[in-house]
């Protein structure tokens, strides 16, 4: 198998913003929900960066374009209207699709978006993630009149909106309400899925609840996880769903201790790989990629070109074993700088740099302390991909839809 070239590319996940309004507890951005990463880099792409990097002629090629973001929101991207409008006078017909918590801009900015996109072809999916009672313990800062009048705006004005619930203990109960809520509204599709963020990374522990820190980085409140009995205790308790105590001030030491750890695990590395942090992973042989089986790349938003949005981390140096390991293969074999728009053009990225096929050569190493990359056996394994399950009832929500319509239809 060769890795992705320019002419095999016919999907696009684009980050246009490493902003975000929101401090969502399970983001890479943020602290559990309290203070930035230290080493954010905060950018946005410009119209005229975008027509730099992708041209007409390649645009036609494409089939879709999916805008959503590792560190930021979309929405956050002034020329996000403009961008999209380039895009459909290139190629009506490529479909887009943008991720957004919804709580950001005007109204009209939200019209003008729904003006440039193809109604039958592009749309919206809101995170929301619950009512207006509860979306906010979620999808932080974001004020839920804001949020209703953005998207009703963006509706009234034709566009095609998909309603997205992440299912958490304390919103579950709302699933129902929130589906009528969202065919009142004129929302096209409504899908929902459980939350992440409920599994210890490194044995598989189930959590008793996402522990959510404030911009101090104290202890503020506790998500319980979905299908749980106790859907209450969320709000400033400092006691967890099963009777487990908190301590609060233990958190006052979170953001030194935090801001040591990245440099602190790259130093480490060596050692971590050796003690067999990611041995687990060695009995997973093959690796089916997702971007070769979509012929699809993935752009962050500082430019830099990776296979996906699991590699795609590393522009942003994440935290974790496995993003250490990959950050350092980079440094060693390619170099950040190398796999940017804003340094060499997409055709030496993937056709010139041997980038792609450097990372293919790592997947006939047997061991990932030997150098096989991590990430790629965690996210594509052959035999059992974690990620499969995250829209597993999404097509059987589309199916029933669908049935139900055409009865409607007889």
């Amino acid at each position: 198998m060769s890795m992705v070239k320019v002419e095999h590319v016919k999907r696009m996940h684009i980050e246009l913003s490493s902003k975000c309004n929101a401090s969502c507890p399970g983001c890479p951005r943020n602290v559990r929900g309290g203070y930035d990463l230290p080493w954010l880099d905060k950018g946005e792409w410009k119209l005229e960066q975008f027509k730099h990097f992708f041209s007409p002629e390649f645009l036609q090629q494409i089939d879709s374009i999916l805008f959503c973001g590792n560190y930021g929101d979309p929405g956050t991207c002034i020329d996000l209207a403009r961008i999209c409008e380039y895009i459909k006078q290139c190629h009506w017909e490529l479909n887009i699709r943008i991720h957004t918590n919804g709580g950001m801009r005007t109204t009209e900015f939200w019209k003008q978006l729904a003006q440039v996109l193809n109604h039958n072809k592009d749309t919206v999916i809101f995170s929301i993630d619950g009512l207006e009672d509860t979306n906010h313990l979620y999808r932080r800062n974001v004020v839920w009149a804001k949020l209703m009048s953005n998207v009703q705006a963006y509706l009234d004005e034709g566009g095609q909106a998909t309603w997205e619930f992440l299912l958490f203990g304390h919103n579950q109960h709302q699933l129902e309400q929130a589906q009528q809520i969202s065919r009142d509204m004129g929302f096209e599709n409504f899908f929902y899925k459980k939350a992440f963020g409920f599994t210890d990374e490194v044995g598989g522990k189930a959590l008793n609840g996402m522990q959510v820190l404030d911009r101090k980085g104290k202890f503020d409140y506790l998500i319980p996880a979905p299908d749980d009995s106790n859907l209450n205790i969320y709000h400033k308790s400092n006691v967890d769903r099963h009777g487990q105590k908190f301590d609060p001030e233990i958190f006052d030491l979170v953001k030194p201790v935090f801001e040591r750890h990245f440099e602190h695990q790259k130093r480490d590395l060596h050692e971590h790989l050796q003690s067999g942090h990611l041995d687990w992973l060695d009995e997973h042989k093959y690796i089916s990629c997702m971007s070769w089986n979509n012929k699809e790349i993935f752009v962050d938003a500082q430019g830099g070109v990776h296979p996906c949005c699991f590699l795609g981390h590393v522009s942003q140096q994440s935290d974790g074993i496995m993003q250490h390991q990959y950050w350092d293969w980079i440094q060693k074999n390619v170099g950040m700088d190398n796999i940017n728009l804003n340094n060499y053009s997409l055709k030496h990225i993937l056709d010139e740099s041997g980038y792609f096929d450097k990372i293919e050569a790592t997947w006939g190493i047997s061991k990932h302390r030997d150098g096989k990359i991590a990430l790629c056996t965690k996210h594509c394994m052959s035999k059992h991909n974690p990620i499969d399950s995250l829209y597993e009832s999404q097509k059987r929500q589309q199916q029933i839809r669908e049935q139900q319509k055409q009865e409607q239809d007889q």
